[in-house]
């Protein structure tokens, strides 16, 4: 194994999230499109120079009246100012309001993922289950590959080092080990026996959670018969009935207790997480798009009426003031038919509702 190898297993080993983390920023980079801004911004630059250039041709700084120009200026903005405040503040209480109804949603199924994984740290220590297998992944995982993990497994190591563990502990049933052993996230035995518990997930998390639910899943779809629970104490069992309630607000089927958890799983895959991610990304971004451009259009209207005042109270020789008034003019003008611009492509994107309100 080459040192950069060594490097990659040792990171994956302490740190198993962190390449799913750098993945998933990649993916939102490629899939942003920076277009719009890069338009909005040359046109900005044409405006303000265009103007300022126009003023400057079209004036004299001798008989320039700067004072009444940037008390016109200075009313004017702070019109707009506590316009755009105003708004901002209604959009951004609107926008609690909605989220405070998305986090009831993710709390309720965050739940359900918590019992979820309570019954996967069950599975884990069924020990007839995985005895079944004549790799018995569970003794040899557990006792000579306590360092392995699934994103280890299935990404960090050398071909041959893959080949003889695949060997050791095989391929499907020791894969569906490691994604009962992923869903742990290395809490602590303690943890999963906590009769109260409240825990929210990240999108990292729950990306990782749906592979280590469809490796168990596609064992038990493919797996023999022999792997079934039948073996298993009744108080295990009993563990796992009462998460299983939680879940689903009903006992478990002991006498189909294999395909019981296989539909669980399935469950799990095909909605649980799926909802989750779709209502956590949600509610885990920072500003909208037109909020975002609004704020950064209050800001330079601020940095330009603060600027005003201050020119209009000091005194500065009459050709300094006359360019630094000049100067604020286009830039107000170019800002405001920024803000003109972002109204207008806002109106049709905030009309079209895309998210699902109902899930």
């Amino acid at each position: 194994m080459n040192f950069v190898k060594k490097i990659k297993l040792k990171i994956l080993e302490k740190y198993p999230r962190i390449f799913q983390t750098y993945n998933l920023i990649i993916d939102k980079i490629a899939s942003e499109t920076h277009l719009n801004y890069l338009v909005r911004w040359i046109f900005y630059l044409l405006v303000l120079f265009g103007v300022t250039d126009v003023l400057i041709s079209n004036t004299n700084y001798i008989t320039f009246d700067r004072k009444q120009i940037l008390n016109l200026l200075v009313t004017t903005i702070s019109i707009i100012v506590a316009i755009i405040i105003t708004y901002l503040f209604s959009k951004l209480f609107s926008e609690k309001a909605e989220r405070v109804q998305r986090k009831i949603i993710i709390d309720d199924l965050s739940y359900k993922l918590t019992s979820f994984r309570n019954i996967a740290f069950q599975l884990m220590g069924f020990n007839s289950f995985w005895e079944a297998s004549k790799f018995n992944p569970k003794s040899k995982i557990d006792y000579n590959y306590k360092w392995l993990t699934y994103e280890i497994f299935r990404e960090g190591l050398e071909y041959e080092e893959f080949l003889k563990i695949r060997n050791d502990i095989g391929e499907s049933v020791g894969q569906a080990y490691l994604g009962l052993k992923g869903l742990l996230t290395n809490d602590s035995t303690f943890e999963f026996f906590r009769t109260f518990k409240l825990r929210n997930y990240s999108l990292v998390e729950l990306d990782s959670f749906k592979k280590y639910i469809g490796s168990f899943w596609t064992f038990l779809d493919r797996a023999d018969v022999k792997f079934t629970f039948d073996n298993e104490g009744k108080f295990d069992k009993d563990l796992v009935d009462q998460n299983f309630i939680k879940i689903m607000n009903r006992k478990i089927d002991r006498e189909n207790f294999r395909q019981e958890i296989k539909d669980l799983f399935s469950y799990f895959d095909g909605e649980i997480i799926q909802k989750l991610y779709y209502l956590t990304s949600l509610n885990s971004k920072i500003f909208s798009v037109t909020f975002s451009n609004i704020f950064f259009n209050l800001l330079i209207s601020m940095i330009i009426l603060i600027v005003s005042l201050i020119v209009f109270s000091i005194d500065v020789n009459a050709l300094q003031s006359y360019l630094i008034t000049v100067f604020l003019v286009g830039l107000f003008i170019a800002n405001t038919f920024d803000l003109a611009v972002i109204i207008f492509f806002s109106i049709k994107k905030e009309l079209v509702i895309k998210d699902f309100y109902k899930i």
